[in-house]
């Protein structure tokens, strides 16, 4: 569930590359990786609060959704479950920024920082979300995750769906 709204996340961004990372299956780290339109500094922030997105700025938008998901939706709940980095450069920036967020047991995200990070897939704008110790501080969530072979089978076939549905997008 967690690589399937990263991913959705990244195509809502206009990603034409996109690249995931396993190791343990997701249980040690998710890392996604894509050229899209990237996070505004200030939107970091937000980005990770409860109720919020930054795919609605107006009410008529409600009646024309042409999205896969709220990025502000998944994002709150994946980090009070596990360490949640997001390295992010807009479209619109000359920096890239980087916002920590510990599980949400072990206290509040910092506020982002600006960092010195190449590129992107080949592109100098996009967002790398990186998802550390996924229930980690939850052993009664994290016995609800199947072995590795069968995480890592789901993640492909999610991938393989959107891939499928998303031909602009490697």
């Amino acid at each position: 569930s967690v690589v399937k709204e990263l991913l959705e996340n990244s195509l809502d961004a206009g990603a034409t590359a996109i690249q995931v990372k396993l190791e343990s299956g997701g249980k040690a780290l998710i890392e996604v990786t894509d050229n899209g339109a990237g996070i505004e500094e200030e939107d970091l922030a937000v980005a990770i609060q409860r109720h919020a997105t930054s795919k609605l700025r107006t009410f008529e938008d409600l009646e024309k959704l042409s999205t896969l998901g709220f990025r502000g939706e998944a994002l709150p709940s994946i980090a009070a479950v596990a360490e949640l980095t997001i390295t992010s450069r807009s479209n619109s920036s000359n920096q890239t920024f980087e916002l920590f967020a510990p599980p949400e047991s072990a206290g509040p995200a910092k506020p982002p920082q600006p960092v010195t990070f190449g590129h992107f897939l080949g592109n100098p704008h996009g967002t790398k979300m990186s998802v550390r110790g996924l229930f980690s501080q939850m052993p009664a969530r994290l016995k609800f995750l199947k072995s590795q072979a069968a995480e890592v089978s789901a993640v492909r076939e999610w991938m393989e769906r959107l891939a499928l549905t998303h031909p602009q997008c490697s």
